[in-house]
């Protein structure tokens, strides 16, 4: 049994999108890690938290990465996430993205009370090959401990991995990015935008979209709106976004 375990998350192999990123994989140092592909299991649709959530079983407390929709060019990019996550001291570990038309390197995402979330582009400069952020940007999640945490399946599956990385939060863990690691999308848009969650709901998810959003809000609201932002480590996010810490 190898010491991690990397979940290709794809809808199938069949499609552009998962066979370009396992053919980047393949291209990558996996030699202490088992490559599992988990066709037909996504963060979408309904349904998603209950068979990731098998997948973190599977994996009986090993770290785990979970990847889909990117591809990853760097070699040791395995080694790079959990050498950031030691480093850091964090549960939820992602990396820095290529953003497709903006042009900004997105390091994470900061969730709002209004169940929007916002790209984090601006963060301070040099230090350490880590950042601290409130959620990880889709494509890329690490999980240092599979046995920690669970997905929430009464939240919607545009919000899993922000709602992953929340729960890290809340439970007194931290979330952050290597900011030595760099992915790029495989050819589907980006679900996120400057408000996240109305430019890329397809018309037909809407409606079943729209119905988690409360959840999510009525289980973040308070946490977003005072304890966020007195986590050390997000100190930086007050200025970037018009905020103050409690």
């Amino acid at each position: 049994m190898k010491d991690i375990v990397v979940f290709l998350i794809t809808s199938g192999l069949t499609c552009q999108v998962g066979e370009r990123c396992l053919d980047t994989l393949k291209r990558t140092d996996l030699s202490k890690a088992e490559l599992f592909i988990a066709q037909g299991v996504s963060f979408g649709p309904a349904g998603a938290a209950d068979r990731l959530n098998a997948l973190l079983l599977y994996a009986k407390g090993r770290p785990s990465v979970f990847v889909h929709d990117v591809i990853v060019d760097d070699y040791d990019w395995v080694e790079k996430l959990f050498k950031a996550s030691s480093k850091a001291g964090s549960l939820v570990t992602g990396c820095l993205r290529e953003a497709d038309e903006s042009g900004h390197t997105v390091a994470g995402l900061f969730p709002k009370p209004s169940s929007e979330a916002e790209f984090i582009t601006s963060f301070p400069a040099g230090g350490e090959d880590y950042l601290y952020i409130p959620s990880v940007v889709e494509g890329v999640m690490a999980v240092s401990d599979s046995n920690a945490l669970r997905f929430d399946n009464k939240v919607g599956e545009l919000y899993l991995e922000m709602d992953y990385s929340l729960q890290a939060w809340s439970a007194g863990e931290r979330v952050a990015a290597s900011t030595d690691l760099m992915v790029r999308h495989a050819g589907r848009p980006h679900r996120y935008g400057p408000k996240a969650f109305d430019t890329a709901v397809v018309e037909s998810e809407k409606s079943a979209e729209k119905s988690y959003d409360t959840e999510f809000a009525s289980k973040w609201s308070g946490f977003l709106e005072g304890s966020l932002l007195s986590k050390e480590g997000l100190e930086y996010l007050s200025p970037a976004f018009g905020l103050h810490r409690e």
